[in-house]
């Protein structure tokens, strides 16, 4: 999913008003992942709004006012994206599984009959 985020912002024809739609995605992947808290409910919804921070380009802004406002967005999309990956190469790094030890095999019928 992450990959997915970080290859929509190569596009030169991503509209603004539909480049929040995959980082809102995944924001919603990292709260349902998340332990449920305060923090992560007000850290999830200042995202939120981080990601739907829209102003047209023709209004009247000064351009540096209008780069940091379009940058906020695109900042934490890939901040949230290279989070992800992280998440996914500590995840693949851990052990595999140990196999079954005969105490917590499951009982055979053979066995219990005989």
């Amino acid at each position: 999913m992450a990959i997915l985020v970080l290859a929509t912002l190569r596009s030169p024809f991503l509209p603004q008003a539909y480049a929040a739609l995959p980082p809102l995605w995944l924001l919603t992947l990292f709260a349902a992942t998340s332990a449920p808290a305060a923090k992560t409910l007000g850290l999830t919804l200042l995202a939120w709004l981080v990601f739907n921070l829209f102003w047209p380009l023709d209004w009247p802004m000064d351009p540096r006012l209008l780069a940091l406002v379009t940058g906020l967005p695109q900042a934490l999309t890939v901040l949230m994206a290279v989070l992800a990956l992280r998440r996914g190469l500590e995840s693949a790094g851990r052990t595999a599984p140990r196999p079954l030890s005969p105490a917590s095999e499951p009982a055979r019928c053979d066995r219990v009959l005989s």
